[in-house]
């Protein structure tokens, strides 16, 4: 009981200057790179600029969320008597670290990123890019339909893996990260030695694992939807990396897109 209360206790005490600092950021962002005043902003700069840092500001929120989940996960412990208890409690845990260390890592980068190279913005790529991270919410919060414990278990395994590989590619990728697609740097270090987008990877495998937990005519229009969006956003962010640096046409000559060897 004393480990929990200090937990609620550190909880109630850092994550209001965490969300202020957050909100900070997201003002400071939204003001244009060129030296415009914010008196001189259009209406619809605004309105871009504050959808932009929208699905940072979720993710955050999810991390939030995640986060105190994980606490109070851990605060309970594991079953001491029961071996298969023990192996789901950490299946439980494992799903809420991996969510919370991407949605985290998402929402720190954002704050974090370099400034993008001068170049040409495309808002129909810019506007995949967002319905891309947000659609994604209705497939995290769908209700579990698969009560099989094969398929939940093949379905765990799946959002570890697809979870694990998106968190090793964002920290490869550091400051280059981006919602839009935007040239802040051409990375080539991690995963990316092995496959262009191994964040986009992680994900397809994340979300697959989800959608078999919760496998609806719905849900798999949305997973379905996801893909053709992250896909699209793909093609703008290649085209964005070869208009800025030369050497990517070499190394998307040498590097497979999503699967090595194979695509």
């Amino acid at each position: 009981m004393a480990y929990q209360l200090s937990i609620r206790s550190a909880s109630a005490v850092v994550a209001p200057p965490v969300a202020i600092h957050w909100l900070a950021a997201i003002v400071n962002l939204a003001r244009p790179r060129q030296h415009v005043s914010l008196a001189r902003l259009t209406l619809d700069q605004v309105a871009f600029c504050l959808l932009s840092a929208l699905p940072a500001s979720l993710f955050f929120l999810v991390a939030m969320v995640r986060f105190q989940a994980l606490l109070g996960l851990l605060g309970r412990g594991a079953p001491t008597q029961d071996p298969v208890g023990q192996l789901w409690f950490w299946l439980l845990v494992g799903q809420d670290a991996l969510p919370t260390a991407f949605t985290g890592l998402v929402a720190g980068l954002f704050v974090i990123r370099r400034r993008p190279l001068r170049g040409r913005h495309n808002r129909r790529g810019d506007l995949a890019a967002i319905a891309g991270s947000l659609i994604v919410m209705a497939l995290v919060t769908a209700p579990r339909t698969a009560n099989a414990i094969p398929v939940l278990v093949l379905s765990e395994f799946m959002m570890a893996l697809g979870m694990g590989v998106t968190v090793v590619a964002l920290l490869s990728l550091g400051r280059c990260f981006g919602v839009m697609p935007r040239a802040r740097g051409l990375v080539r270090r991690g995963l990316y030695r092995y496959v262009r987008h191994p964040m986009y990877l992680g994900e397809f495998i994340a979300f697959g694992g989800m959608l078999l937990a919760a496998i609806t005519p719905y849900c798999l229009a949305v997973f379905v939807a996801f893909v053709g969006l992250q896909l699209y956003r793909i093609h703008r962010e290649e085209l964005t990396l070869a208009a800025a640096f030369p050497e990517y046409f070499v190394y998307r000559a040498t590097t497979r897109r999503l699967l090595p060897g194979l695509y």
